[in-house]
């Protein structure tokens, strides 16, 4: 497995922003294509995604949100990450999510 740039992207791509569906922050990524198919598309054989506080989204431009790195979490996920969690992603990370790579670090409740 290699590992990805993990750097912001310096483009905000608004399609790629989702909204929590309920308090407790679950969201469910989909995909038309199989996830195996989507991370080979990939640079990298990992996807990454960032969560970010909306109100760092709302008050900061983009160019200091990617250049400061105003990351609250940030997955890394390979496929079989994805399959173990039902591609269910959580924020804040649960139990089940120990071992998936992220920044800052797992820390257990």
């Amino acid at each position: 497995m290699n590992f990805p740039d993990t750097l912001i992207p310096k483009v905000k791509e608004e399609s790629l922003f989702l909204s929590p569906l309920s308090a407790g922050y679950n969201a469910l990524i989909t995909s038309r294509e199989s996830w195996n198919q989507v991370i080979m598309q990939l640079p990298n054989d990992t996807l990454s995604i960032y969560i970010f506080k909306e109100a760092t989204i709302n008050s900061y431009p983009w160019e200091i949100i990617s250049t400061e790195y105003k990351v609250l979490k940030r997955y890394d996920f390979s496929v079989q990450d994805l399959e173990s969690l039902n591609y269910q992603v959580s924020y804040p990370p649960t139990e089940q999510m120990k071992n998936v790579r992220m920044y800052p670090p797992y820390e257990g409740n």
